[in-house]
């Protein structure tokens, strides 16, 4: 149930860090704080860190890799943090493929 659930919140987290707001705007400010560093410097680390956070594929590979340790882990916030963020996924899929 773990891994399906890691699997949902991966969609999510991935989604949320590329392609959303967040609360406060706190994805928005990150991507754009990034993304300015990346084009002003042109240099690592900004340049493999505003790929992360401009692109779905890249980003999910990192969100999944923290997921998999929580669930390798089995620790009750752990569970409790793939719990929420796996049915939040569920229901960003479901939404998403219904219209």
């Amino acid at each position: 149930m773990n891994i399906l659930l890691a699997v949902f919140a991966t969609y999510r987290l991935a989604s949320l860090i590329v392609e959303e707001d967040g609360p406060f705007r706190v994805f928005a400010i990150l991507r754009e704080r990034i993304m300015g560093k990346a084009i002003v410097t042109k240099q690592e680390p900004w340049k493999s860190l505003s790929s992360l956070v401009t692109c779905q594929l890249c980003a999910g590979i990192w969100v999944a890799a923290f997921c998999a340790g929580l669930v390798l882990t089995d620790a009750p916030i752990g569970n409790a943090f793939l719990l929420i963020f796996g049915l939040a996924g569920a229901q960003t899929f479901l939404v998403e493929r219904n219209g």
